[in-house]
């Protein structure tokens, strides 16, 4: 694979500027696009369920269901995350992909932390915590505006007794990410991770 590494230092900088890992940002990429700015895919089923009631004009509802760019975020998302450039071919654009991506992946690593913070504690349980803020629940609950994860940028040891580790985080929001789709993903990624410290 010949990563130019103009991409890598992009995502690199996106990512510590969400306050997220770079290496889990580049491996993310890696999985996704394999560093391909051009990569799309089309998504049929997540069109009939979710984009096809939006009643929305045809061009518009066959690119929100398309995955575009590096992170490969989903046209819905985009919208969702307020992208509104005309077209959504736009997030083929390396920042415009990464600067979405890592805003939606920062939401999921905050869920990811909410739902594994409330499942520690005594008693407790993710469940309707998580659907509430669903906007797209194939990907993983969606929301805009969602609290930030308060530890974002900690040393990875930094854990407070009983909250989850930076591993654990990381697992969790790997698969909201996915949203399921494959049962392996987050291990996937996870492989890459090494590559990029």
């Amino acid at each position: 694979m010949n990563i130019g590494p103009s991409l890598i230092a992009l995502a690199r900088d996106t990512a510590s500027r969400n306050g997220l890992d770079p290496a889990i940002v580049c491996a993310i990429v890696e999985q996704e696009s394999a560093w391909d700015s051009h990569a799309m895919r089309y998504e049929g089923a997540f069109r009939a369920k979710y984009v096809a009631p939006l009643g929305l004009s045809p061009t518009e509802e066959i690119a929100r269901s398309i995955s575009w760019g590096l992170m490969q975020v989903m046209g819905q998302v985009a919208r969702e995350y307020g992208f509104a450039e005309k077209f959504l071919s736009a997030l083929c654009e390396p920042e415009a992909g990464v600067t979405v991506g890592c805003a939606v992946f920062a939401e999921k690593l905050a869920l990811a932390e909410r739902e594994l913070s409330a499942v520690s504690a005594p008693g407790g349980t993710a469940g309707s915590q998580c659907i509430s803020a669903c906007k797209t629940a194939t990907l993983g609950c969606v929301s805009i505006g969602a609290p930030r994860c308060p530890d974002r940028g900690a040393p990875a040891d930094a854990t407070p007794a009983g909250s989850p580790t930076r591993p654990e985080l990381h697992r969790r929001a790997l698969q909201l990410w996915n949203g399921g789709a494959n049962a392996a993903y987050a291990d996937q990624v996870l492989e890459h991770v090494a590559r990029y410290r």
